[in-house]
Order: C-alpha cells, then structure tokens, then sequence
C-alpha cells in the first residue's frame, strides 16, 4: 500500500526518501532536469495538507482529474484502495481555447471531451511542465474512422503557463503539484475527464453541432464522474 503519512518519528527519514525518489525519477526523465527537483519538492510540501485529508493518510491508489469547461475548473480527486474517492483540490483552469463539444479535426482548437489516461511526463516542454493525454483515444479513433475524418487531431496536454490552443493551461504552480502526484501514483492509476458542464449538476444534453455519437461519449463522462459520489450505507 502506497502510505503518506508516517509515525511522526520517521516523518524526517521519509521526506529524504522522497526527496531521493523525485531525484532519480528527474534524473531518468531528463539528464538536464535536475534543477526541476526543487521545483517539485515545494509542490509536494504544497500538496501535503490535501494529501492528508486522505483516510489513514495514505497516499491516494488512483487519481482522478475532472475539469469542468464551463466553469474553468479543475478538480483533483484521490481513491483510497476500497475505492472512496476524496476530493483534494480545486484549481482554476488559466486557459483553454473552442468551446463546448468533443474535438474532431486537427486545428480546430477545440479542447477534447471525454474519459482520458495521461500517458507521458513531458519536463521539456515550453509552457514549464505538461502531461500528455491519450487522445484520440479508441473510441476517438473509431468515430473518426466512421465519419471519414482522417486526422481527428493530437498532442493535447494539461500544461503550465497561462495560454493554450487545445490544451488546458493551469499555471506553472498548479501543473508542478499535479505533475508530482500524477508520478508518485502513476499514469496507469490516473485518470483525466474533461466535461462540458459539471453532470452533477446540469444533465449533458449533445449540441446541435455536435455528432450523434457524442451522446455515448457524455454517458461515459456521466459514469465516470458519478464514482465520485459519497456511497450509501447499507442498512
């Protein structure tokens, strides 16, 4: 299990192992990268009074991050290994560019919809640091393909900075903490869903200029946020 919070008299010792962890794992990434560790070290500690709102303290098993378009903002939600999920933080979105609606062609600025997996750490990237989504994903690529679109658009990331064609910028601050996390549970165990409205509050109904198939892709968006929901006892 994946633990956070030590007895207070290993807590030292457990920073230094961190420390050396988000080192080597620089060190991997990028020869030159080095000087980031400080960077990332001061996200983590940002990040410790949320991390502790965790049961038992302990480090969430799966993340998930829901950003919400028509309110520029993003959510930062962890699942403890019995599958309650807690909510950590609440960033504002900087920037996106489009509107509501999923992304269909290359160039057309529009921001994706639906249910995503980060898939690579990008520490060279010109807006400070990004996560490279999986999209399209097999169900962009199959609509595509069904459409006749032969280039459904790439490259989409959660970055730094304050500007973005297609991407969502958040801000040099808030990309180094998810950045940190996102390594530390791992890319296999997160999550990124981009909605139009938030469906806990306002049923997705597809846009006149939207695809038929959007329809599906906001079911898949309306289940994967309702894992969020507190569980019900049962009597």
């Amino acid at each position: 299990m994946k633990s956070y919070s030590p007895p207070p008299a290993s807590r030292r010792n457990v920073r230094s192992h961190w420390r050396r962890q988000l080192l080597a794992a620089l060190l991997l990434l990028s020869p030159g990268l080095a000087c980031a560790a400080g960077d990332l070290d001061a996200a983590r500690q940002r990040l410790t009074p949320a991390l502790q709102r965790m049961p038992g303290g302990q480090l969430p098993q799966q993340l998930l991050l829901l950003a919400i378009k028509q309110s520029y903002r993003l959510e930062l939600w962890g699942s403890d290994a019995d599958g309650h999920w807690t909510r950590l933080r609440t960033y504002p979105i900087m920037a996106f560019s489009g509107g509501p609606g999923p992304k269909l062609l290359e160039g057309d600025l529009q921001v994706p919809e639906g249910v995503y997996r980060p898939v690579a750490f990008n520490p060279n990237s010109r807006y400070h640091l990004s996560l490279k989504l999986n999209y399209p994903n097999a169900f962009d690529r199959r609509m595509a393909l069904n459409d006749g679109r032969r280039d459904p658009g790439s490259n989409i990331f959660i970055h730094g900075q304050e500007a973005s064609s297609g991407c969502l910028a958040m801000g040099n601050t808030v990309i180094e903490e998810l950045y940190w996390l996102v390594s530390v549970v791992g890319l296999r165990d997160t999550r990124v869903v981009i909605t139009p409205v938030d469906p806990r509050r306002t049923p997705l109904r597809r846009w006149p200029s939207s695809p038929s198939w959007t329809d599906d892709k906001y079911r898949r968006i309306e289940a994967a946020v309702a894992e969020l929901q507190p569980q019900k006892k049962q009597p």
